[in-house]
């Protein structure tokens, strides 16, 4: 975090500035909002500036919740992903893409934020594309070793590029190697200070005896992740095991279930899941690898040679 500070003063002149101003296109999943937050958390410990934030996303997704919540200003944007050649919405992107850059160039205007960050997916592109436009300084950072297409859109407009594995490099220009530096895959505190076994499960109620398992698919859920489970409810009841079992918003879990199977739309406090469990069974996103190797530190050799794989 500090090597991150002292680029964004060489980008920037922040001596005479008592405030740090940023606005931030983060969100669609947590993967893509929590290494913002996580930033964030740390930027005024770094800087000795003031920090005020202002975040832009979709109304409808993990940011518009979220954000609020962790006490900074969120503006919504039309912006949404591509859906398929035969969708409506994909006859309306080029309008909502349009839109949500004028939007966010009017936000640039009245904020006035010293930089503009962004992690990836659809949401960065109009962001990204606006502070260039404004001439803001625009700093772009990328969880996963492949970069994603807003990435590598606008990695040509950035003045930093921070990625999580130095393996990363090699999918970016040649032109683009010294705005590019390596810094790891940034995690909320709370995720880097874990509870005990003990009171994680007796923030849940939990057994403090039984064998625990946390399931999730990332923070939208993951359908075949879901079945799987679903399919073998029976076994997971008959073995006496307790379930922690976050479906995401669009699953209905089929069949009777005892007290030992706890289900959850969505965990807010991720720290206190992965601390009680015994065994996680997820989806291998980048941030939900990267919070699992903060809780359980003899993973980090052997996740980062899969998500390398």
């Amino acid at each position: 975090m500090h090597n991150v500070f002292i680029n964004i003063k060489n980008i920037l002149s922040l001596e005479q500035v008592n405030e740090f101003r940023i606005l931030v296109a983060a969100g669609g999943t947590g993967g893509h909002l929590y290494p913002a937050l996580a930033v964030l958390e740390n930027i005024e410990n770094v800087s000795g500036k003031k920090l005020k934030a202002l975040f832009v996303g979709t109304s409808n997704r993990i940011e518009s919740r979220v954000v609020p919540q962790s006490g900074y200003e969120f503006f919504p944007i039309p912006i949404s992903g591509f859906k398929g050649l035969f969708s409506l919405d994909t006859f309306t992107l080029p309008f909502k893409i349009a839109r949500s850059i004028g939007i966010c160039r009017n936000l640039i205007r009245k904020f006035k934020p010293d930089v503009v960050l962004c992690t990836g997916a659809y949401i960065s592109y109009p962001a990204g594309s606006a502070a260039h436009r404004e001439k803001i300084p625009l700093i772009l950072m990328e969880s996963n070793v492949a970069p994603g297409k807003a990435i590598n859109m606008l990695s040509q407009r950035a003045d930093l590029i921070i990625t999580s594995f130095e393996e990363s490099e090699a999918y970016y220009n040649e032109n683009l190697r010294s705005k590019i530096i390596c810094l790891g895959n940034p995690v909320r505190k709370n995720i880097c200070l874990p509870l005990t076994k003990e009171e994680a499960r007796k923030e849940l109620g939990l057994d403090m005896q039984k064998k625990t398992i946390l399931v999730f698919g990332g923070s939208l859920g993951a359908k075949s992740i879901n079945l799987a489970i679903n399919n073998i409810l029976f076994a997971i009841e008959r073995e006496g095991w307790q379930l922690v079992w976050q479906i995401g918003e669009n699953y209905v879990v089929q069949g009777n279930f005892s007290e030992n199977v706890r289900v959850y739309k969505y965990i807010d406090n991720m720290s206190i899941a992965y601390s009680a469990c015994d065994i996680v069974v997820s989806r291998s996103g980048a941030t939900t690898v990267s919070e699992i190797c903060a809780t359980y530190p003899q993973l980090r050799t052997m996740s980062r040679q899969l998500m390398l794989w």
